[in-house]
């Protein structure tokens, strides 16, 4: 949603970050790609190949030094989290290890996640509503 705010170099790391998230519980769904290729619709850049054997953490963290746009990729990437539905999973793990590598608030997380939660609900009251 505000992805277009950061620069190209960190829309990558953003990327790389998505794919992280995405496969920390073993389960890359198709809803977790297409949550990913929507970012990359977003930021207007073709999908990365990403390899578990030469992602680094802690580098791709550290294209983010703004705390604005460390919250922007805390905030976006709970999309990923509850793409295959709302559960806890390894990526709340991973979600977790950013939000204290960044420095911030652990509750911020938390207050994410919930604005996540009520816009599924809000999604899924609307489909059901159509189908009426």
């Amino acid at each position: 949603m505000y992805l277009n705010r950061l620069s190209k170099q960190q829309r990558r790391a953003f990327l790389e970050l998505a794919h992280f998230v995405a496969r920390e519980d073993s389960r890359f769904c198709e809803d977790k790609q297409q949550v990913i290729s929507q970012f990359c619709v977003e930021m207007k850049m073709d999908d990365i190949v990403f390899s578990h054997l030469t992602f680094n953490l802690d580098k791709t963290l550290d294209e983010f030094v703004n705390k604005s746009h460390q919250k922007l990729v805390i905030f976006e990437l709970t999309q990923v989290l509850y793409a295959c539905g709302i559960e806890k999973n390894k990526g709340d793990c991973a979600l977790n290890n950013i939000v204290n590598y960044f420095g911030l608030n652990p509750s911020i997380l938390t207050a994410y996640k919930e604005w996540r939660r009520i816009m599924i609900s809000v999604e899924n009251q609307g489909k059901a509503l159509l189908q009426i």
